[in-house]
């Protein structure tokens, strides 16, 4: 919910919004959010980079961690992963937390903790998407919003040998990808970005 015209302002000023800061452009400009926040593609690139160079502990410590701070999706990835073989559980759930990793190299700030509310309405875009596919080994996704990540989507599941993932299986990794990279747009779209007139400001001698 948006910051009402009669709530305090922000600014700790101690007037009413309207009396304050709404009616002031800087900041006002400065409370946008970023809904075209894109994960380049040197990012994905370099958290892969980074995950093949670490060892399998670290890897389950930044996983421990992510767990940690993402329980509600975390539980998602680890539920629906261990659905699959044996073989395959591994690595597609560090899939699903790279994604998350290269969410959080690009985010202007931290992102907050997903609720279950979130992921379940993402779970249910991911369905109906998946049922639109005739071909479940050619997944193309829409690009409209993070093409390099639905990118890496749609190889990490033609990675998997065809004769190690069954069609259920392959819906299940397509899934827990999927909506793992939704959910983590739609909650970065909605964090604020510090207006670039005030942040070079900022930097100025």
């Amino acid at each position: 919910m948006g910051l009402g015209r009669n709530q305090l302002c922000p600014c700790g000023s101690g007037l009413k919004f309207k009396k304050c800061c709404l009616t002031t452009p800087p900041l006002a400009s400065s409370l946008r959010t970023s809904p075209d926040l894109v994960v380049p593609a040197t990012v994905i690139d370099d958290v892969l980079n980074d995950i093949f160079s670490q060892t399998d502990q670290v890897l389950l410590q930044r996983i421990d961690a992510l767990a940690d701070s993402q329980p509600e999706l975390s539980a998602l990835i680890t539920s629906l992963s261990s659905s699959l073989p044996r073989s395959a559980s591994f690595p597609a759930a560090l899939s699903a937390f790279a994604i998350i990793w290269m969410f959080d190299r690009c985010c202007p700030s931290q992102l907050p903790r997903i609720r279950t509310a979130s992921i379940q309405r993402s779970l249910d875009r991911s369905a109906q998407t998946f049922f639109e596919i005739d071909n479940p080994r050619d997944v193309t996704l829409s690009a409209k919003n993070q093409p390099h990540i639905h990118k890496f989507i749609a190889d990490t599941v033609f990675d998997f040998d065809e004769d190690e993932l069954n069609g259920f299986d392959l819906f299940t990794l397509f899934m827990m990808l999927k909506t793992t990279a939704d959910v983590l747009d739609k909650t970065a779209s909605k964090l604020p970005v510090p207006d670039s007139k005030l942040a070079i400001a900022a930097a100025a001698p």
